[in-house]
């Protein structure tokens, strides 16, 4: 599990999309919470108990570090200026809508 959470992490970090991980980690450790108290009919394991079992397997959290753009290949040290690293690609860009009339 936690190496499937680490390339989720690594597959989704992007500018901006911090607060995205901090939500699914959340939610993971939730999920994770519940499935280790339904080992028996009693609820054993507190929030305390969990955040033990986390250091103790080293459960990974987001990285807080921003991602940079590397500096354009010829040597200037400038960052390329024909892509913003403050959204992705395409944001603003608005989907191709499906036509009433082309729907059969």
């Amino acid at each position: 599990m936690i190496r499937k959470v680490r390339g989720h992490y690594n597959y989704f970090r992007a500018v901006g999309n911090v607060n995205s991980l901090w939500i699914f980690y959340r939610e993971a450790v939730g999920t994770l919470y519940k499935w280790l108290n339904r080992r028996s009919q009693r609820r054993i394991l507190t929030w305390a108990g969990i955040k033990r079992v986390l250091v103790a397997y080293d459960f990974p959290t987001p990285d807080k570090r921003p991602i940079v753009q590397k500096p354009v290949a010829n040597g200037n040290s400038r960052l390329a200026a024909s892509v913003s690293i403050t959204e992705e690609p395409g944001a603003g860009i608005p989907h191709a809508g499906i036509c009433a009339g082309c729907i059969r």
